[in-house]
């Protein structure tokens, strides 16, 4: 939220935050962690790592706070940098963002490119993207992963966890009105020695949300690109996103069949919304 022009009718940014705070608490029973900051980034860094854990649930996070606020957490505390980039961040001896801030940008750039830029300017509590309402409408996907207890190597074990993420993903997109053309597969192996896995995409013949028509393409992906390595973590996603108001008519299917089973999906979402998931045998249903 940009509150720029809004302080003279409700107050300060810590004023307004707690109002909206309160009314969030009120009107839906969540209690709501709040971030300020003069950017997005400062706002993010300030929810993330320290308005969860204030007693209040706001926190404001300056530019001349950095040092001796953000600095010091580990780098993994950056927003924007996940396990693998920490650990190549780790390997060049940056391990908190404080390091980061203060190692040469040009440096970051030249080994991680663009990405490593922006998060250097993070680190360094610099961003100059706007606050829009089109900042969430342009989505392009949707995905889901899991990590999995142990080394999966049965292909029928891997086959339940497939649907359960094919399932979430797709349910997703049609809470958002979406279908999509492009499912995608990644599986990661299970050793940090050996580096196994891969990331391929599959272009449908219609765009779909049903579940079980992405779990089938899920599936030929599986078959034709896993050579049966241990697998310890599986990706699911959708992209090429359209309106699930537009189908495409097939001449060579049961339009109306599939019109059924698309149907089914809608009214089993919203099942669970009433009633939550249900869990059978190790599965979300």
């Amino acid at each position: 939220m940009d509150v720029t022009g809004s302080q003279r009718l409700f107050g300060g940014p810590y004023d307004i935050a707690v109002k909206v705070k309160n009314r969030i608490e009120g009107e839906t029973g969540v209690r709501a962690r709040i971030g300020i900051g003069e950017n997005k980034v400062l706002a993010k860094l300030a929810c993330d790592n320290f308005a969860k854990k204030n007693r209040t649930g706001i926190y404001s996070l300056s530019k001349d706070m950095l040092e001796f606020d953000l600095w010091a957490l580990p780098i993994e505390k950056l927003f924007g940098v996940g396990n693998k980039m920490a650990m190549h961040f780790r390997n060049m001896g940056i391990r908190t963002i404080g390091q980061l801030a203060k190692t040469d940008c040009a440096r970051i750039k030249e080994r991680f490119g663009v990405h490593g830029q922006v998060l250097w300017m993070s680190a360094n509590g610099v961003d100059y993207s706007p606050v829009t309402r089109k900042a969430h409408a342009g989505r392009k996907g949707y995905g889901n992963g899991m990590t999995l207890p142990r080394d999966y190597v049965k292909k029928e074990d891997i086959h339940v966890v497939l649907l359960e993420l094919c399932e979430e993903v797709c349910s997703r997109t049609r809470q958002a009105g979406k279908m999509a053309g492009t499912v995608s597969l990644g599986l990661n192996g299970a050793s940090f020695k050996e580096k196994r896995g891969f990331h391929r995409q599959r272009t449908l013949p219609i765009e779909t949300n049903i579940t079980m028509e992405v779990f089938e393409a899920a599936c030929v992906l599986l078959d034709r690109y896993w050579d049966g390595f241990p697998i310890r973590r599986l990706n699911v996603g959708l992209t090429n996103l359209q309106s699930d108001q537009n189908w495409q008519m097939s001449l060579f299917e049961d339009n109306a069949s599939r019109d059924r089973l698309s149907n089914i999906g809608y009214v089993m979402d919203e099942i669970r919304r009433s009633t939550g998931k249900w869990r059978f045998n190790g599965l979300h249903l």
